[in-house]
């Protein structure tokens, strides 16, 4: 939410997100998270036509063709000798769910973010 003010996010569902769940920067405030489930159950074993099967689908194929190099976290927990369905279930849920804040990059200062998290449920296993 960029500059988003007097915003209520209710009863939804989060699942997976390359960064956080919910970001809030830029001076967003007044912010209310209520009633709303965050994740996935872990499971080695997700459905194939899930984005997380897809996606570490696609990282080991490339991984397996040598396409990643050391910069890769996939690479570097493969090599460490996670197989690829522990990396599934690692990867099932996400550890951002709400980032609050404006970037390093951001011009201005915001002094005040007022966010108010309200019975919420997160998946971690």
């Amino acid at each position: 939410m960029n500059g988003a003010n007097n915003v209520w996010i209710d009863h939804c569902q989060f699942s997976v997100a390359s960064d956080g769940l919910i970001d809030t920067e830029n001076g967003g405030s007044n912010i209310t998270i209520s009633w709303s489930t965050f994740g996935l159950p872990a499971s080695e074993h997700p459905a194939k036509d899930s984005d997380i099967y897809q996606s570490i689908q696609y990282m080991e194929e490339a991984y397996a063709a040598n396409e990643l190099d050391s910069d890769s976290v996939y690479y570097n927990m493969r090599s460490d000798g996670a197989t690829k369905e522990q990396i599934m279930a690692y990867a099932a849920y996400h550890s951002k769910v709400y980032l609050t804040g404006s970037r390093d990059k951001d011009y201005k200062d915001y002094i005040f973010i007022l966010m108010k998290i309200w019975i919420n449920y997160l998946k971690i296993g």
